[in-house]
């Protein structure tokens, strides 16, 4: 506060000096012949002048050391305050996922169960067909538990833990979880080379898993007799490159402008429950990645997802 009071002092002092007399003062030829006749004339006096130049500039560093010790003050107080909220962003971010993947578990459940019922409804049951729905749900409850106690995990942890990962790796623990739910739908696959990655392989398997249902369930959507998913890995410089490509309705550019809102769906929430481009976006950014959308109305969406290389040891 002195040093502000020192500089009003000073504006006081010149404020009705020339611009042109302000800028010669400071120059050496006039400070050698003139600039103290013009500090007599600006501030009444020599010594008044350098006094208060004194005080303007002790304040000054005074001031600026203040203001680094709150700061640092500020700072060991709230930084507590801001991990705590790391993680609860965190936890939350994992608990969206952890519940996404109960639901969907859920409603492979549900559709398996309604195809027993319309077998049982019949007058003669084909006992085949019960036994074989039978192991359906086994194994999807088998998973839905391994599932659990994978998200749990890392819930609990309350960060993810980037490690280095095959590509492959994560393509395959994609393509399983897409075919619990949709067994005989093909999905073109392509791995340019096997490359590591740093990811948490759970959650960026979830992400990308949530991108590949919604392509599928586009092209269901939009009725087309031709279905066409690739999931492709591209290797480049820094980064591995995962396309999501489909086939399906596309999006027109005010849909694309939202699909990235919290809670945003274009889908019927009685059958689907999808996790969201918010979620999945929150999490290719926990992996210092990037995300992008390229789609056409009519025609398909693409998305790429790009997560930085771990390097090889022989590279």
């Amino acid at each position: 506060m002195v040093f502000l009071i020192c500089m009003g002092f000073m504006y006081c002092f010149y404020f009705r000096q020339d611009p042109i007399q302000v800028y010669q003062m400071y120059s050496a030829e006039y400070m050698r012949y003139g600039g103290l006749l013009y500090s007599t004339t600006a501030s009444g006096a020599v010594s008044r002048w350098m006094v208060l130049s004194v005080f303007t500039t002790l304040f000054g560093i005074l001031g600026f050391l203040s203001l680094k010790s709150y700061t640092v003050m500020e700072h060991e107080e709230t930084r507590g305050d801001v991990i705590i909220q790391k993680k609860m962003d965190m936890a939350s971010k994992g608990l969206s996922v952890f519940v996404h993947g109960m639901k969907n578990q859920l409603l492979s459940n549900r559709v398996i169960q309604e195809r027993i019922r319309e077998e049982l409804e019949k007058s003669d049951p084909d006992k085949e067909k019960l036994l074989e729905y039978s192991r359906m749900l086994e194994t999807i409850n088998q998973n839905m538990i391994i599932r659990m106690e994978e998200l749990y995990r890392s819930i609990k942890s309350n960060y993810m833990t980037l490690v280095p990962t095959e590509t492959s790796e994560v393509v395959r623990k994609v393509l399983d979880r897409f075919h619990e739910k949709y067994p005989d739908a093909a999905v073109e696959t392509v791995i340019e080379a096997r490359t590591l990655i740093l990811a948490d392989a759970v959650h960026l398997s979830e992400a990308l898993y949530n991108l590949a249902i919604n392509g599928y369930e586009s092209i269901l959507e939009s009725g087309k007799q031709e279905k066409h998913l690739s999931i492709k890995a591209h290797h480049e410089r820094l980064y591995v490159t995962f396309e999501i490509q489909d086939n399906g309705r596309g999006m027109s550019r005010q849909v694309q402008k939202k699909i990235f809102d919290p809670f945003y769906t274009s889908k019927n929430t009685n059958n689907n429950w999808g996790l969201g481009l918010y979620y999945v976006r929150q999490i290719i950014k926990y992996h210092f990645g990037m995300l992008k959308l390229e789609s056409t109305e009519g025609e398909g969406t693409t998305f790429f997802v790009a997560i930085p290389k771990c390097k090889n040891q022989d590279e």
